[in-house]
């Protein structure tokens, strides 16, 4: 009842005024970029970096290029330059009018919100009692924050779906649930940086075990960075070619969030405290 709910809360996009345009500064981005990728060409906003989304829109794109065009390229597979044709054609014809690209994003964007929902149900269930669950679900099936970044065409709500199957499993820190921690954080930083910042999830699940020994704990801790750095560079490619900027952004956007009004001493305080 409560993912309907907040599938119809969602659906009020169909009484937006041209619903298959931008609604907000970012939202010419990714659509537009998902094509690009197919170009070869480096998405213009690296920073985000929106990968998931991005690769998702792109799939998507290219069943629908399929269904368009899949026939017509495969009775010139013997021709490539031909094949090749049709799709720049219809790659061209979805930069004149890109609202089918918009119209796409949104639906997916939906459809993202709809398994966020659904998510925060299951991770409620592993840490409250069914009311507590129920109450929280709801929170994220009409928040008007979670409802409006599930209609545009963003990769806020991806990030967040992520994060939020990572508190699920931080209910119970087993070691194959660490790595998959360790994973979601790194497909939830993928998403948008800022959700770096769930990599301390794993790493305090791993620290805070009170059997654990501490050569153990080192080794874990070790582990859960690499999976995680290793799910991000998968799906960022580009900052092989260029850590630096790797570096900045994460820097820029989950570091400085985190010390955001403390002093340097009571940052480190606070670590010496978390991490003993």
């Amino acid at each position: 009842m409560i993912v309907a709910v907040g599938i119809l809360a969602r659906l009020s996009i169909l009484g937006w005024s041209a619903p298959w345009t931008p609604h907000q500064a970012d939202e010419h981005i990714l659509p537009l970029d998902a094509l690009a990728l197919w170009e070869g060409i480096t998405p213009r906003e690296v920073g985000w970096p929106a990968s998931t989304t991005r690769l998702i829109l792109s799939g998507e794109a290219a069943a629908l290029w399929f269904a368009d065009e899949g026939r017509e390229a495969w009775a010139h597979r013997h021709e490539p330059d031909l094949a090749l044709q049709s799709v720049t054609t219809w790659i061209g014809q979805r930069y004149v009018d890109p609202a089918p690209l918009y119209k796409l994003g949104r639906w997916t964007s939906i459809a993202t919100g709809v398994l966020y929902v659904v998510a925060t149900a299951w991770a409620l269930g592993q840490w409250a009692g069914p009311v507590g669950a129920a109450v929280g679900t709801l929170a994220a099936a009409i928040g008007p924050l979670q409802v409006v970044y599930s209609q545009f065409c963003l990769a806020d709500i991806t990030g967040l779906l992520f994060a939020t199957w990572l508190a699920g499993l931080a209910a119970n820190p087993t070691p194959r649930r660490v790595l998959g921690m360790a994973a979601l954080a790194g497909l939830a930083a993928s998403s948008k940086f800022h959700f770096g910042v769930w990599l301390l999830t794993p790493l305090l699940s791993v620290w805070l075990h009170p059997s654990m020994a501490r050569g153990r704990k080192w080794r874990a801790v070790l582990v859960t960075l690499a999976m995680a750095a290793w799910v991000i560079v998968t799906f960022v490619p580009w900052f092989w070619v260029n850590p630096l900027l790797a570096l900045k952004e994460f820097a820029g956007v989950v570091l400085v969030k985190v010390g955001h009004g403390a002093s340097p001493a009571r940052i480190i305080s606070n670590t010496v405290a978390i991490f003993g």
